[in-house]
C-alpha cells in the first residue's frame, strides 16, 4: 500500500511498487469524480489564485463540478471545517489549501494539503498532480 499521507504531502506521491500503482489505478477506474472541493482563503497566495484556478482546471478535466470553500466566508467556513475534520489534515489551525475529490459513491479523497514554503512548491505539487497516473486514470471515467 502507498505510504500514509502526511501534512504537506499528497495521496498521489511516490508509488512504491507496480502493485501499488495497480491498486491505485483500479481505485481510480472504479469511481467517477462528481466534484473537486478546495478549502482556501483568499489572502493565502498558495490558495488564491493558484489553487482556485488549478481546482477549477482539474474539475473541468475530470468533467466534475468545482466547489471553492473560503474559510473566511461565514457561509463556507462550517462546511470547510467539516470537510477538513472528516477527510483532511485537521488541526485547530489547519493548513490551507486542502484539496478533495468527491466521488459518485459518496466517498471523499483528500488529495493534498498546501505547504508553508514558497508558492513554487505548491505550483510543483499541482504540476505533479496533473501529470500523475492517478489523474490520467480518473480522466478515463
Amino acid at each position: 500500500m502507498p505510504e500514509q499521507t502526511q501534512v504537506g504531502q499528497s495521496a498521489f506521491g511516490k508509488i512504491n511498487s507496480e502493485e501499488d500503482q495497480a491498486i491505485i489505478s483500479r481505485m481510480a477506474l472504479s469511481r467517477k469524480v462528481n466534484q473537486v472541493s478546495a478549502v482556501i482563503a483568499t489572502w493565502c497566495p498558495h490558495c488564491y489564485p493558484l489553487s482556485v484556478e488549478n481546482s477549477q482546471k482539474l474539475a473541468e478535466e475530470l468533467g466534475a463540478k468545482c466547489k471553492i470553500l473560503d474559510i473566511d466566508n461565514p457561509i463556507d467556513s462550517r462546511t470547510a471545517d467539516e470537510m477538513v475534520q472528516q477527510h483532511g489534515d485537521y488541526t485547530e489551525d489547519y493548513l490551507i489549501p486542502q484539496i478533495f475529490l468527491e466521488f459518485d459513491d459518496n466517498s471523499v479523497q483528500h488529495l493534498f494539503t498546501g505547504f508553508s514554503e514558497n508558492t513554487e512548491v505548491t505550483k510543483r505539487h499541482w504540476a505533479d498532480l496533473f501529470n500523475s497516473e492517478f489523474v490520467r486514470d480518473l480522466k478515463r471515467n
